[in-house]
């Protein structure tokens, strides 16, 4: 029993800790123009290059789009993603 315990303890943690480390982020934003203010519609919003080999990702391009309200949304595993 305390063999089965010790067991399935390890299994949770291990777990706990796979999910912990590949865990998504969520980055969220408004791009808007410096000179008037407005939304910016269609701008692309990416995770630097650099960034991403020196996390070892094999993605080319980590990214989104701005809809036309100039909003953002994309999702990342890096810790302080570099935009």
């Amino acid at each position: 029993m305390k063999k089965f315990l010790t067991t399935l303890l390890t299994v949770v943690l291990l777990t706990a800790f796979a999910a912990g480390a590949s865990a998504q982020r969520t980055i969220s934003g408004l791009m808007v123009s410096s000179e008037d203010g407005e939304p910016v519609i269609g701008a692309s919003v990416t995770v630097s290059e650099t960034q991403l080999k020196k996390a070892g990702s094999t993605a080319r391009v980590l990214g989104a789009v701005t809809d036309i309200d100039g909003n953002f949304e994309l999702r990342t595993s890096e810790k302080n993603p570099v935009l």
